[in-house]
């Protein structure tokens, strides 16, 4: 790490102990982003991975579209 921030000190004309500061500083509004759209993802990838509500397993985006149909319950059973 001693030479990764050297480099970068280097490159940028800073001072080490000042790269090595801004190691401890973090975004939170990108980390807040982040932690959101991996929440999202895995729901999505939950709901399309259970399928319908009947339980079949079913890995697919049509699993997805049957979850969240507020059709009758016909309109969520997969055609056979």
């Amino acid at each position: 790490m001693e030479s990764l921030f050297g480099a970068i000190a280097r490159n940028h004309e800073v001072d080490i102990a000042l790269v090595r500061a801004h190691t401890t500083v973090r975004n939170g509004r990108f980390d807040l982003v982040v932690l959101i759209s991996f929440g999202l993802i895995y729901t999505i990838a939950a709901i399309c991975w259970q399928g319908s509500s009947l339980g079949a397993l079913e890995p697919t985006i049509g699993g997805l579209a049957r979850s969240l149909s507020l059709g009758s319950p016909s309109a969520r059973q997969s055609p056979e």
